[in-house]
């Protein structure tokens, strides 16, 4: 059953165990990566990974706080909005549909973006298969490992769950941040499972240290010209205008920086929850390189 959601609007929703801010215009700069390695992953597993107790409730009060759980299993979020550049930046403008499938074993999306300019569409696909970016009749291939940036891109609360629930997620909380006029406090997580979700996917977190809700999420971007795992650029989202929609508090407002520059700002329109998939949702696009 899917539920729509109108901003002003308090309904109840099922709480999920996996719900979690790249915008869509962040797909014009991924490139293709490398894959693990076996060896890399049966090594990784032997390692012991911390999870800081005080880091733990961080992340779990700021998870309550929006008004989830980590009690189920699975979820589907289809999201609309748009993007807007930030003055005298690179960013394109346009408006996005993002669908994001989540279970206990990962990520799928599929991002689209209508670039206001022209009307054209670029799509990004994050699949078990790969990944991978088209336009027009150009397609790059890529490294499944961009979706686990990527996929969690406009809702990154699922991030915080999945750092909860997985035990191969580090959890560390370290020395506290302004984040403009707000004292916020400073929780690193990473998913330690293999060597490339350890390259790929450390993160800083800054929370309000009032109403536990996220302001700032530092993470790594595959780079444009070469992404393997270990060839990143900064990225960081910035969270505002909180509204309760269906029964959960989100942040309508995030801004993308990159490289300590702000980009463009995402403004969410419309979520809907355990959308019907059709057979082909994740199917990567077919064309020319």
């Amino acid at each position: 059953m899917i539920r729509s959601v109108a901003f002003k609007r308090r309904k109840c929703v099922p709480r999920f165990n996996i719900f979690a801010l790249l915008s869509v215009v962040i797909l014009c700069c991924l490139a293709s990566g490398q894959s693990p390695v076996a060896g890399d992953i049966q090594s990784q597993q032997t390692t012991i990974v911390k999870r800081d107790p005080t880091a733990l409730a961080t992340l779990l009060r700021a998870v309550t706080a929006m008004g989830f759980t980590t009690t189920s299993s699975q979820i589907t979020v289809r999201l609309t909005g748009s993007v807007a550049p930030v003055t005298e930046s690179e960013g394109t403008p346009g408006n996005f549909i993002s669908i994001v499938e989540l279970t206990d074993d990962g990520y799928q999306v599929r991002n689209e973006l209508e670039k206001a300019a022209d009307g054209k569409r670029t799509v990004f696909v994050g699949s078990k298969n790969g990944a991978a970016f088209a336009y027009g009749h150009r397609v790059i291939k890529m490294s499944a490992h961009v979706s686990m940036v990527t996929a969690p891109s406009q809702m990154p609360v699922f991030e915080l769950i999945r750092a909860l629930i997985k035990p191969r997620y580090k959890v560390n909380q370290v020395e506290s941040r302004q984040i403009g006029r707000v004292s916020a406090v400073h929780v690193r997580i990473s998913d330690e499972t293999d060597l490339v979700s350890k390259s790929v996917t450390p993160q800083d977190w800054y929370f309000d240290s009032a109403t536990g809700l996220p302001l700032r999420w530092e993470f790594r971007v595959p780079d444009t010209f070469n992404g393997t795992p270990r060839t990143v650029v900064e990225g960081a989202k910035e969270f505002a205008k909180y509204q309760i929609t269906n029964g959960v508090l989100l942040p309508l407002q995030i801004t993308y920086f990159r490289s300590g520059r702000a980009i463009n700002v995402t403004e969410i329109k419309s979520v809907e929850f355990n959308v019907p998939l059709s057979g082909s949702e994740f199917d990567l696009p077919k064309g020319a390189n």
